[in-house]
């Protein structure tokens, strides 16, 4: 028996607890479902997971006992004897998991906190620094939309930031609301175990700046044809983070909610970003809100009048409600570019493959002191001429060639034992990056 059920048809889920439902938009929706008795085999469906990570999905059907509305399984033995109540399957166990973390890294935690009246509450309240809450919802079973967006409104309402923690690419709440997502994980003791780290696979980005010019692999987003020269924002899914730590820097403030709404239809983009990637993003413009923005298009009223996308331009990915999480990048130039003369200006990008400043210029050091050794080298007779006698390499001409010789040998020590190779997971691309700063700053 349980409080909640899917209802397959209207693709929503119900929550029986509520007068209308969870559904005030749809009057009578309990005389409809509770005149389906004795059951419409395909009408409900369990929302419940079992033990083994998968969903019960099994036929329900409502009734009223001890003047309570309550779903019932059609099949008694697939009930929550035979199919464990979510408080005793792995979604107990990760509920548990951020509540323990959480307290390890300083903050009071509360499992199944309520809200404000008695009604239905989040299922980890976080109260983090400075006042601010976050609201812990594992979503492991099917779930509506709208009943995404009201359950985060509500959250939101009462001064709690919802955080939907899911492990499925195509849940309903990726981008409906802030999210993460996780590994699907099959045995829920994974999850109890602390000494395992959990990967955040989606959810958190990163700020990055591009040069529009020839080495860019895409036309320009802007004008949709060509490069323009100009450095242009991307939001890149945020690699080597952990829930852990996620939970701890989302408590104290290091990382923190951004929306991107849609120009051009309904919805956005949630993500979980650093404060100072939020900061330089934005650049004292207004922040968006997806509490105002969610049900309608976006508009110049919210103060978006100098962010506009060029007249033309297709929405660039910025507004789509996606089906599935991809991870692909969020190209945001129609929001933020920065001119080729000025270049990425003073925005500070969290690039995993940003090289630190006193490595470009040991790069550069060795692109300078390996042309001087191949102009001395060039400058030198042929071998064949020092061969037949008729040439001699002069002792200052050999003094100036091994010197510069060693003082390349040296940078090229240095360049390659320097401590930020061990910090980037792709070698390649890293040196590939470095190349190209090191170049940027020369011309």
């Amino acid at each position: 028996m349980t409080e909640h059920v899917y209802h397959t048809r209207y693709g929503i889920e119900l929550d029986l607890s509520l007068d209308d439902l969870g559904h005030p938009d749809r009057p009578g929706l309990w005389e409809e479902i509770y005149r389906s008795r004795p059951f419409d085999p395909g009408l409900l469906r369990c929302t419940d997971m079992g033990l083994d990570g998968a969903s019960c999905r099994e036929p329900m059907y409502v009734t009223i006992r001890h003047r309570k509305r309550i779903a019932c399984h059609v099949n008694a033995s697939a009930g929550p004897h035979a199919s464990p109540s979510s408080e005793i399957s792995r979604r107990k166990a990760l509920k548990e998991r951020i509540a323990v973390s959480a307290q390890h890294a300083g903050f009071e935690a509360l499992l199944e906190d309520k809200a404000a009246g008695g009604g239905r509450g989040v299922g980890v309240l976080v109260k983090g620094r400075g006042g601010h809450a976050i609201g812990w919802e594992v979503q492991f079973r099917q779930i509506g939309a709208d009943t995404v967006r009201r359950r985060s409104r509500r959250a939101h309402a009462h001064g709690v930031m919802p955080m939907w923690t899911v492990d499925d690419r195509k849940s309903a709440a990726i981008d409906r609301a802030p999210w993460t997502r996780l590994d699907r994980v099959a045995d829920w003791r994974r999850y109890a175990d602390r000494n395992l780290n959990l990967n955040v696979r989606g959810g958190v980005r990163e700020l990055r700046m591009e040069r529009c010019d020839e080495r860019r692999a895409t036309p320009c987003p802007e004008r949709g044809w060509g490069r323009c020269g100009d450095w242009h924002a991307c939001w890149d899914l945020a690699l080597g983070v952990y829930l852990d730590d996620l939970i701890a820097r989302s408590a104290s403030g290091d990382y923190v909610p951004l929306f991107l709404p849609a120009k051009t239809r309904r919805g956005g983009n949630h993500m979980w970003v650093t404060t100072k990637d939020k900061t330089d993003f934005l650049q004292d413009r207004p922040e968006p809100s997806p509490w105002e923005v969610e049900d309608q298009h976006t508009s110049d009223d919210h103060g978006y009048d100098n962010w506009q996308p060029t007249e033309g331009v297709a929405d660039a990915g910025l507004g789509f409600e996606p089906d599935e999480d991809h991870g692909e990048r969020i190209d945001a130039a129609v929001w933020l570019t920065a001119s080729a003369e000025a270049g990425p200006g003073l925005i500070g990008v969290a690039d995993r493959y940003r090289p630190p400043q006193d490595l470009v210029e040991l790069r550069n050091a060795f692109v300078r002191v390996d042309k001087q050794y191949s102009d001395i080298v060039r400058g030198m007779p042929s071998g064949l001429a020092i061969a037949r006698g008729t040439a001699a390499i002069s002792p200052e001409l050999r003094a100036r060639s091994a010197a510069a010789y060693d003082e390349r040998a040296a940078i090229v020590q240095r360049l390659y034992r320097h401590w930020w190779w061990s910090t980037v997971d792709n070698r390649r691309a890293a040196e590939q990056e470095l190349r190209k700063v090191a170049r940027d700053q020369v011309t």
